[in-house]
């Protein structure tokens, strides 16, 4: 089993060559820290980070202190979320392996408001995100974002069920993601059931 590093290790620096003054996975374990500890706007991971400089410093070795909010919110400001999405699901699958059977995932897509643009044109864009959430264990299995103009939902869950593997589960969502005619399985699917 991979630990969270490894797996955020093989995400792809986003950031230029120059000017890098913290490590690329020490900055994203410090912010996924923050969020699991219920810190999630700017201001919060940020306050979150400098009241636990000492823990920090002495885990990365920082010499110049912790990362200030500016150097979040750059950071932030180009991080591809699915790329994150994505290590963070691997190595939940393999902290989690086989204790989902039986368990109740429930699937759910948000809108975020902050994302909107052209609030009451037929250029209305905005940025959702569907998650799977396993509500007995208290974790998100999974979680994909996508741009309303580009995508939907629907194929946002699918893509889901489809890099997750989640035989024996029980999933709960709304009707939106039910559809008429169902879609032919891939025969990695199809081997599974």
């Amino acid at each position: 089993m991979r630990t969270l590093q490894q797996h955020l290790s093989l995400i792809p620096d986003h950031r230029k060559a120059n000017g890098k003054r913290f490590a690329y996975v020490p900055m994203l374990e410090m912010i996924i820290l923050a969020g699991m500890s219920g810190y999630f706007g700017i201001n919060s991971i940020s306050r979150f980070i400098k009241n636990h400089q000492k823990f920090f410093i002495d885990r990365y070795q920082f010499e110049q202190g912790v990362p200030g909010k500016t150097m979040i919110f750059n950071f932030l400001k180009d991080l591809d979320f699915n790329a994150v999405s994505a290590a963070l699901s691997a190595w939940m699958d393999d902290v989690l392996g086989d204790d989902l059977v039986g368990q109740v995932v429930n699937v759910d897509g948000k809108s975020i408001s902050s994302t909107l643009s052209g609030t009451y044109s037929s250029q209305q864009n905005f940025v959702s995100i569907v998650t799977l959430y396993a509500a007995e264990l208290g974790v998100v299995i999974g979680s994909e974002a996508l741009e309303n103009k580009k995508s939907n939902e629907v194929a946002a869950f699918h893509n889901l069920l489809d890099k997750l593997e989640l035989k024996g589960a029980i999933l709960t969502f709304d009707a939106l993601y039910c559809k008429k005619k169902p879609r032919k399985l891939s025969w990695p699917q199809e081997m599974a059931m």
